[in-house]
């Protein structure tokens, strides 16, 4: 069925659009080309909003009413310009993290893949009426070249005070004329509060290693670890002193992307050796035996991946460190082959993040063990500041616990209990956008654990991102070693086919 006839017979049950309403949209349609979304908000049948609910509905996608939203324009610098206009897609919410997107056409994968890449954020679609899109998208570069610093819909205008960046979120189930939707936090199921009390119960040795969630107020926190030994000086000089007769080969066939490799090896003044070719980069390996490797996957002459299993089978080479990167091949389960099959020390895809492939590099230039020290002392700052944090989340003060667990995340980024926790807390706060982004991040750093997934998939649906959750429980059913977890998972998921 087509997707004007399927939206026509949602706006009619639910008692939106009459039968002359719809053949008035349908002649505009006829006339002017465009979908019946959009001939109905702009014949004004349908308010915004309903319209917004149905196609979030439809399409499995939060919506955005536009009309009530207050929009900051410096956000419009994430995306060029000519992108907004031809992929009619337009930047309303930028955490830091993920970054909230209207788009008219939200299944649009290839769209979706070139708004990571030219942000190199998680991108949140949400769905919006294409004409309304259109409209607004003329309004905020006309508010930009007049020197405004926001965007008001015709809603928003009627609020007193109009309030500052404020985004209409509409939820599928929300109920029409101006009901509110559901808040995230009572559309939680009680999946998420199972996995909340099970990792309150006990150690998470075999989950994060060492970490406890108390699952409620009162409960006792364990006793903090032992502190380890202070950071050798040794280590330190070394650090100090690491470009001194360093080499790092940079193997990319993007010449753009080699020099910002090489940009990025500055503070470490190795001595930095580029190609281009994946034959000349194993003659240079063999030629300079180079401390460390970055090497891209896809590469004239010979590619990536047979380079990095000829260095780790030459016994010459087999201990020179290799951070393979790609923008093709992507996931948690080609990051573990590349690691098993060929002999890849690390894994980033791009765009990667500047400050773990900084880490990458520093392990392998250290040999591993000055950089395990420092990541150690690290580890357990963090540690003692998430259990203060979650002490003062179970009596209800969570901002300072919010405040709290982002200084974890600062003082150890590359761990996932920080994150994890950090999630949680914002959830119990009703800040689900940024929890969204926490969990985000401790799934990334462990995408092997089902917990932050299963977490992060029941948060996406009670956003309204049906399709997006299934995708992440099916990832959390995948890495879920657990029988009776997995069985729980497998039952969520099918409640999701049957909705």
């Amino acid at each position: 069925m087509a997707a004007n006839d399927l939206l026509w017979q949602q706006l009619r049950a639910g008692g939106l659009l009459t039968e002359e309403g719809a053949s008035a949209a349908r002649a505009r349609v006829a006339t002017s080309g465009e979908d019946f979304a959009s001939a109905c908000w702009a014949l004004r049948l349908v308010p915004e909003r309903d319209l917004a609910r149905v196609l979030a509905r439809l399409c499995g996608y939060p919506g955005i009413d536009l009309s009530a939203c207050v929009l900051k324009l410096a956000n419009l610098e994430l995306i060029p310009e000519d992108v907004i206009r031809r992929q009619l897609v337009l930047p309303v919410l930028d955490s830091g993290y993920d970054i909230v997107i209207a788009m008219a056409e939200p299944d649009d994968s290839a769209v979706y893949d070139q708004l990571r890449f030219l942000t190199g954020r998680k991108v949140l679609r949400h769905v919006v009426v294409p004409g309304a899109l259109r409209a607004v998208i003329e309004g905020v570069f006309k508010s930009r070249l007049a020197g405004a610093g926001e965007w008001r819909g015709r809603e928003a205008w009627k609020l007193d005070p109009p309030p500052e960046g404020c985004v209409a979120f509409v939820h599928p189930s929300a109920e029409p004329a101006g009901a509110a939707a559901p808040a995230a936090e009572g559309a939680m199921p009680g999946l998420v509060g199972g996995v909340i009390a099970e990792v309150g119960e006990r150690w998470l040795d075999g989950i994060f290693g060492g970490m406890e969630m108390p699952a409620r107020a009162g409960a006792p926190l364990p006793a903090p670890a032992q502190p380890k030994p202070a950071i050798d000086a040794r280590t330190t000089l070394k650090m100090d002193q690491l470009g001194v007769g360093t080499t790092v080969l940079v193997v990319d066939d993007d010449p753009e992307m080699r020099a910002m490799e090489a940009k990025l090896l500055e503070p470490f003044g190795c001595a930095v050796v580029q190609t281009g070719d994946g034959r000349e980069a194993l003659a240079l390996a063999r030629e300079l035996k180079p401390d460390a490797i970055l090497l891209d996957a896809m590469l004239p002459g010979m590619h990536g991946f047979e380079v990095c299993r000829a260095i780790k089978g030459d016994p010459a080479l087999r201990g020179v460190g290799i951070a393979m990167i790609s923008g093709i091949y992507t996931g948690w389960r080609i990051g573990a082959d590349l690691k098993e099959a060929y002999g890849a020390d690390y894994f980033f895809e791009k765009p990667f993040r500047i400050p773990e492939v900084s880490r990458a590099i520093r392990v392998l230039l250290l040999g591993g063990a000055g950089a395990e020290v420092l990541s150690r002392a690290r580890r357990q700052e963090a540690l003692a500041t998430c259990h203060e944090a979650l002490e003062r989340a179970h009596t209800g003060r969570h901002s300072e616990a919010i405040g709290l667990l982002q200084a974890a995340t600062q003082k150890d980024p590359f761990s996932a209990e920080p994150h994890f926790f950090l999630g949680q807390v914002l959830r119990q706060a009703n800040q689900p956008y940024q929890a969204v982004a926490a969990l985000e991040r401790a799934a990334e750093l462990r995408p092997d654990l089902d917990q932050p997934l299963t977490m992060l998939g029941e948060l996406y649906l009670a956003l309204g991102f049906r399709k997006t959750a299934r995708d992440v429980l099916l990832r959390a059913r995948e890495a879920c070693a657990d029988p009776l977890r997995a069985r729980q998972i497998e039952a969520r998921l099918a409640e999701l086919g049957r909705a």
